[in-house]
């Protein structure tokens, strides 16, 4: 009997256990790519109309987890933490959000919003985006590709890379993602003062 009693004492000894290991299980944190933006949309009537295609993404930057370095060449990613979708995901109705305040289109659309494929169209590719670990403190990277054509011509118009890096605040998931919207504001004015630079010259050459 107490042998009994001592085997139903450790089964429910380990069922607590293991019960309480679960329970203290971390839940991955999703975090949004969303920093702030506060101009309006503003269109030139006599600009080009631009469509943006989706972004697309290098092979180890294409799903929704936040990538970190700390050896050359060895991609890393948080194991709690990750984005609510792919980064090139999200960075298409902040690009939409851009280049309808830069001024020098008059139309923006996204692919997918509309079936109208405007003048000229933007492809756009998520070549790097990752937390450094190479310095104190640590640094967000974010490098971009795009190229403009021209949907009439048939002809690039122009081809261009973004490379921002960051300081990161802390050094954590948390320091990243501040890091990465700060980095997205960099990256996507630089894209947007060039393109505009692009559409304004065009404009003037055709009046």
């Amino acid at each position: 009997m107490i042998m009994k009693w001592l085997s139903l004492f450790f089964i429910t000894l380990l069922f607590i256990s293991g019960c309480s290991v679960l329970s203290s299980k971390p839940y991955p944190i999703y975090y949004q790519l969303n920093p702030e933006i506060s101009f309006q949309p503003n269109f030139n009537i006599e600009g080009k109309s631009l469509f943006i295609a989706k972004p697309r993404a290098a092979v180890g930057f294409d799903s929704s987890h936040q990538v970190y370095i700390k050896n050359i060449h060895q991609l890393e990613h948080y194991r709690n933490s990750q984005w609510i979708a792919p980064p090139a995901e999200l960075l298409l109705p902040l690009l939409v959000r851009y280049l309808e305040g830069s001024g020098a289109f008059n139309a923006v659309w996204a692919e997918g919003s509309s079936p109208v494929m405007g003048e000229w169209r933007l492809d756009t590719e998520l070549l790097r985006l990752q937390q450094e670990f190479f310095s104190v403190p640590s640094q967000v990277r974010l490098q971009l590709r795009w190229q403009l054509l021209d949907l009439r011509k048939q002809q690039i118009v122009d081809i261009q890379y973004v490379d921002v890096l960051i300081p990161a605040p802390s050094e954590d998931a948390l320091g990243g993602v501040q890091a990465t919207h700060e980095a997205v504001t960099v990256a996507l004015t630089q894209l947007s003062d060039a393109l505009a630079t692009i559409a304004n010259r065009a404009n003037l050459s055709t009046k």
